[in-house]
């Protein structure tokens, strides 16, 4: 059989070892299911690596995806992992099979996860960097936009579901045209703070921000440290938790963030909740629907994962 049905690609992934010829140990990532228009999709996991299942539904779905691979293997640089298993997949009701097709998904965060907290100018890197890609490859995704494109740590953004491609490129330039005004309306300002998740979350000492904690903290030193919860109470946020371990939670524009009792920034306040633990010193750190585990000096020591 060529096509699979979404029911019976739900239920396969329930039961891997009963249906899957080669990767039974798979482990799916429940509630990720998704019917798009050449296939059914879930994200899994095979020896801790992220990838995308896709099954075919309609006749020409593995066809398409078959020429989409031979055009994506003529790119200067790695566009996309597609590979296809063929009569991977088995029926309950008959002996014929489906192939499928496996996506690596590299290791960062959605588009339109980063595109709220990283700069503008990083982010029109990335777009450069994968226009640029595409032309020197001659080829055309089809179908980019936010939820198709993951963002490294490194600002390479990496486009999914390339079973749409073509050869020929100019065919993304509206869809392009849609990101960069996305970027202009929800990235952070490269002036401000770097809300970035990536490379600077853990850099401690930004332009005018971080001017304004320094003059606060220089209040610690001398005669009035002991008052200090005065002089927290002038510091630019709106709200400055108790101290615990010498860490306390602040927030600042419904963003919370970590600092010290010099007043310096542990964790900047660009996350949606943070919770900190006295037992061993490590915070756990929510990002729209991402959380990571950050150490008591403020580095990330685990990866973004969905919760």
């Amino acid at each position: 059989m060529d096509i699979y049905s979404t029911t019976l690609f739900r239920h396969a992934l329930l039961y891997p070892s009963r249906y899957f010829r080669t990767i039974g140990d798979l482990i799916y990532e429940q509630e990720s299911l998704q019917q798009r228009s050449l296939f059914a999709e879930a994200k899994v996991y095979l020896d801790g690596r992220a990838m995308i299942l896709h099954v075919p539904t309609i006749p020409d779905a593995m066809e398409q995806a078959a020429t989409a691979i031979d055009i994506i293997g003529r790119a200067r640089k790695p566009l996309s992992t597609l590979r296809i298993l063929h009569d991977e997949l088995s029926s309950d009701f008959s002996e014929r099979r489906s192939s499928i097709l496996l996506e690596d998904i590299p290791e960062g965060v959605p588009l339109s996860e980063a595109l709220y907290t990283t700069t503008r100018s990083h982010l029109m890197q990335g777009l450069e960097g994968l226009r640029e890609l595409l032309q020197a490859s001659n080829i055309s995704h089809n179908n980019l936009h936010p939820d198709n494109i993951v963002v490294t740590e490194e600002y390479v953004w990496h486009p999914l579901r390339c079973y749409y491609a073509t050869r020929g490129y100019g065919n993304d330039e509206t869809s392009f045209k849609d990101i960069m005004s996305l970027i202009d309306r929800c990235s952070l300002s490269d002036s401000l703070p770097s809300g970035d998740y990536l490379a600077e979350e853990n850099a401690h000492y930004y332009t005018d921000y971080q001017t304004l904690i320094k003059n606060h903290a220089r209040l610690f030193e001398g005669h009035f440290r002991d008052d200090e919860d005065a002089i927290f109470d002038n510091m630019p946020y709106d709200i400055v938790e108790d101290f615990i371990e010498g860490r306390a939670i602040v927030a600042s524009n419904n963003k919370m963030g970590v600092i010290d009792r010099q007043g310096h920034i542990v964790i900047p306040p660009i996350y949606s909740h943070i919770e900190f633990f006295e037992d061993n010193g490590t915070s756990c750190v929510k990002r729209g629907r991402y959380a990571a585990t950050f150490d008591y000096n403020g580095h990330r020591i685990s990866k973004w994962e969905p919760f």
